[in-house]
């Protein structure tokens, strides 16, 4: 049980820095960063970045994504390739389906998992709800995340040190090369967010490194996140990097919450 645990959390933990989240506040304000550079439609700001990008994105209501994960808490196990998922996101509903060597549905209440050799032929799914006890660091790495901005990705405190462009799957991008230290962020945010990297700032040594790639309508194309070491759940977790590549913006999804029949709860 522990080890699914562990495993939720990391896929927790992916939704919560290589994901998004909800609408960001003001990040790094002096003069320079302050500005946005005209000619090319580049950001200087944080804020800027993360408010235009939001709004194209609050005018979808699915996106998929293909989410791969190296090192982080399941490094040298069996179970590190559940880590790397294909995954629908409905956006209105506020639900996500993964697939890969494990099948992962989530929701605002609860995550399911289908963990291969874990499950019975007549329950292969395991419910664990989010106000559980049983949830743990799930809790502790942040609630389920809206898809519709860049808030995880982009807090307050965070500083974009460089853009360059560059194709994604065959599209211009713009590159953004942003650092986050998580002890910014808790000065500067509020709410879920500053609770969420609150745990992290506790449990972090370093700071959070991001690249982001945003196509030329302002959605997001690609996302790599790399993650400095930390302790979850009382282990030392090694660095990570999760990258999150997204595409179909606006096409329909097929996410089905597994029925009480087929369920264990815990």
């Amino acid at each position: 049980m522990r080890r699914t645990m562990m495993t939720l959390s990391a896929l927790a933990l992916v939704s919560t820095l290589g994901a998004c989240g909800s609408p960001s506040q003001s990040a790094s304000e002096d003069g320079d960063n302050a500005q946005q550079s005209g000619e090319n439609g580049q950001f200087r700001d944080v804020t800027k970045l993360a408010s235009q990008a939001s709004s194209t994105m609050g005018t979808k209501e699915t996106v998929r994504m293909t989410i791969e994960v190296d090192g982080g808490v399941l490094q040298g196990s069996p179970l590190a390739k559940a880590q790397n998922q294909n995954c629908q996101v409905d956006i209105t509903n506020k639900r996500m389906a993964c697939e890969g060597a494990t099948s992962t549905v989530m929701t605002e209440d609860a995550v399911y998992s289908k963990i291969p050799e874990m499950g019975s032929a007549e329950k292969p799914w395991t419910k664990i709800s989010r106000n559980s006890s049983e949830s743990g660091g799930m809790n502790q790495m942040g609630q389920f995340q809206q898809f519709s901005d860049l808030d995880s990705v982009l807090p307050p405190g965070s500083e974009i040190t460089g853009e360059s462009t560059e194709k994604v799957n065959g599209k211009q991008t713009t590159k953004y090369e942003v650092v986050t230290d998580p002890n910014k962020v808790v000065e500067q945010a509020e709410g879920d967010i500053k609770e969420r990297y609150g745990t992290l700032a506790e449990n972090m040594n370093g700071k959070v490194r991001t690249t982001l790639w945003v196509d030329s309508e302002d959605l997001p194309a690609k996302v790599k996140t790399v993650s400095p070491p930390m302790t979850m759940m009382g282990q030392e977790v090694p660095e990570s990097t999760a990258t999150v590549t997204y595409s179909d913006w606006g096409a329909p999804v097929d996410i089905t919450v597994p029925p009480e029949s087929k369920v264990n709860e815990f």
